[in-house]
């Protein structure tokens, strides 16, 4: 049997590294080929890392690099008996449903990943491409939860819970011995691993962890991986961003403390295996609680027992071996309190790291975890192709409104004025909605208006109020709208002018405490606004573009931007040609 595997990132072959999806997508190679299942593998050559280490990758996996175009030209040539698609749907641009059966393995929600990005996929090809799938594959339990509703959507109703097969996130079944030398020496080496994102908040854990070690002048902590080259622009990856420079300035000041680029997946696993723990300590978000960390199980297959966020579903495996320490990720006191018992105790880090390889050899290595896989390539049931029958359902991300201790409503008297502060929390944002209440008989008329930073109008518009849409509960929704050229860039300062121009009372709603972090009010009341995404149209891909191209500019990185426009041009017109035939 041949199974041609479409992957979303390197693999984590010799000398190059590699990402969490790429790793993924090598897991269930080996998984198959330890069965003895022939496994093709094609990998893309645009991805940030393939770019940043083109130099090293041979030439033989060059051969089979993909691209959008490509993917059918390589189906017709390797002549699988199945394939698949790993680790996500979003890279399926197959003309039409293969004949032999297809797989679409959901290593994670890449709709809240990209929109915390600032570059939001479609929700409307999400549910098309599930639609073609002949099974799924989901590395966590809770994203099988997660994923059964877009199924529903998508038109697959699955007969049996099979449909979405489990297969977590495993390693090879030799676990690598560990050297806990450091720990016994007084000098506990911890270790971070992996790329910074916009879903990753590891502040609290990073700083209380250094200033920790600092101050009891004993152990270490180093840190592999940055943020990505290529922005998205919202406002989470300017956060991230700000955070990571912070913790390269902490490590200039201490000795402590280092900081180090990708390095090759070997030199990484060599440091693992002679550090005393590893970090990853997450502040909470959507998609953390539904990811299943691929660089966790990396962490406990090294014998590294890992200082852990106490939420997640890898976080109840670590609490049920005692593979590391779970904890609140805001809490400065837990995470100092547990990292200066470690220091004292080196025995926890032994301990604790001989549960952290038992675990990985009891529930997360891929001659298991294959198994589900396996057994449908041997009795593969070919669907046809779906029709969306409620179609897609773009649910708004919690980021994309105010939130806070609780809701209160805000009074508007009569040709009163009320102003906000906003910074707008991603890229694309087509407009914002704000609820308002009426018990007034009779039209109100309610003025809206937005300004960007330096007082210049976005949009102006007039409402009459209860003659919009009511929601069924007293509550009225107003939409504002911005104009197309002149919607705002994720992170930038806006102003929303809200203003009664009638003799009648109007309410609000604001939110008490606010912690939303977009706002002028991080700290007292908000006036609770929704933000609404975009559909990622040509003109705002294009202006992150430019924007990105004139920044390499500035820095002097010119020839980085045209040997980017050799490259994009050409892809660019074939995509717009495309869809203008589609259209046509």
């Amino acid at each position: 049997m041949k199974v041609l595997l479409f992957s979303n990132d390197l693999l984590p072959y010799p000398g190059l590294p590699t990402s969490g999806g790429g790793l993924r997508c090598y897991q269930l190679q080996k998984g198959l080929e330890s069965r003895g299942i022939e496994v093709v593998v094609s990998m893309p050559g645009f991805t940030y890392l393939a770019e940043k280490y083109s130099s090293t990758i041979p030439d033989e996996l060059k051969a089979f690099f993909w691209t959008y175009e490509t993917q059918d030209k390589l189906l017709r040539e390797v002549k699988p008996d199945a394939v698949i698609f790993a680790s996500n749907w979003d890279h399926y641009n197959l003309q039409t449903k293969p004949a032999c059966p297809l797989i679409i393995d959901l290593h994670g929600s890449r709709l809240i990943e990209t929109a915390l990005w600032g570059t939001p996929v479609s929700p409307e090809r999400k549910v098309q491409v599930l639609s073609q799938a002949d099974c799924l594959l989901s590395a966590g339990q809770r994203q099988r939860l997660y994923f059964y509703g877009w199924l529903l959507q998508a038109g697959r109703i699955p007969e049996d819970e099979h449909f979405i097969r489990y297969i977590p996130i495993s390693l090879s079944p030799d676990l690598p011995e560990h050297d806990y030398s450091s720990a016994l020496k007084g000098e506990p080496h911890l270790v971070s691993g992996g790329g910074w994102f916009p879903w990753q908040n590891q502040a609290t854990a990073i700083h209380t962890i250094a200033s920790t070690v600092e101050k009891l002048g004993h152990g270490s902590l180093s840190i592999y991986g940055t943020p990505h080259a290529r922005q998205g622009g919202s406002g989470e990856e300017e956060q991230i961003r700000e955070i990571f420079n912070g913790v390269q300035a902490l490590a200039q000041k201490s000795s402590r403390i280092s900081v180090h680029d990708y390095v090759s997946r070997e030199e990484l696993l060599r440091v693992y295996r002679s550090a005393s723990a590893a970090v990853e300590i997450m502040r909470y978000n959507l998609e953390r609680e539904l990811a299943f960390t691929t660089r966790t199980i990396e962490y406990l297959w090294c014998g590294l027992p890992v200082f852990y966020n106490n939420y997640g579903e890898i976080a109840e495996h670590i609490a049920e071996y005692d593979a590391g320490w779970t904890l609140n990720p805001d809490s400065e006191d837990d995470i100092r309190s547990a990292v200066e018992q470690a220091i004292s105790n080196p025995e926890l880090f032994i301990r604790k790291g001989a549960n952290a390889q038992r675990l990985v050899r009891e529930k997360f290595t891929w001659d298991k975890t294959i198994e589900p896989l396996v057994a449908f390539l041997e009795h593969p049931q070919i669907l046809s192709a779906g029709n969306p029958i409620i179609g897609a359902v773009s649910a708004r991300p919690s980021f994309l409104s105010v939130r806070g201790k609780e809701l209160s409503r805000f009074q508007l008297s009569a040709a009163s004025e009320l102003e906000q502060s906003y910074i707008v929390p991603a890229e694309d944002i087509c407009g914002l909605e704000i609820p308002v209440y009426c018990s007034a008989e009779g039209p109100t008329k309610l003025l809206t208006a937005v300004e960007n930073s330096s007082g210049r109008k976005i949009t102006k518009r007039e409402f009459l109020i209860p003659q919009l849409t009511d929601t069924g509960s007293a509550v009225y929704v107003c939409r504002v709208d911005f104009p197309l050229l002149r919607r705002p860039s994720g992170g930038a300062n806006l102003r929303l002018k809200v203003t009664n121009l009638d003799n009648k009372q109007l309410e609000l709603v604001a939110t008490s405490g606010a912690v939303y972090p977009w706002t002028s009010g991080s700290s007292g009341d908000a006036l609770t606004v929704s933000f609404i995404p975009g559909e990622g149209s040509d003109i705002f891909r294009f202006k992150i573009l430019f924007r990105r191209a004139a920044r390499l500019v500035v820095s002097g990185q010119w020839r980085r931007v045209l040997r980017a426009c050799r490259k994009r041009i050409p892809e660019l017109l074939v995509v717009i040609q495309k869809r203008f035939l589609a259209r046509a």
